[in-house]
């Protein structure tokens, strides 16, 4: 995967920010890479069947304890 040059700029100026730090072109390009694989590990869409079962949960817990 590569990031595009207005991504890389993007993620070069958020280290700064976050970190204090300047990075270089290459080094953001590649801590870029790694923060979407990271987050492409651990986000997953949900499916509606698993939305809805949630929800009815949550309405059969908590509407019995407001009436």
């Amino acid at each position: 995967m590569i990031l595009s040059q207005q991504a890389v700029i993007d993620f070069k100026k958020a280290y700064l920010l976050d970190a204090g730090k300047r990075i270089n072109n290459e080094s953001a390009q590649e801590l870029g890479v790694q923060l979407l694989e990271f987050f492409s590990l651990i986000f997953r869409p949900i499916p509606k069947e698993e939305k809805l079962d949630v929800l009815v949960t949550k309405q059969n817990k908590y509407g019995k304890n407001n009436k």
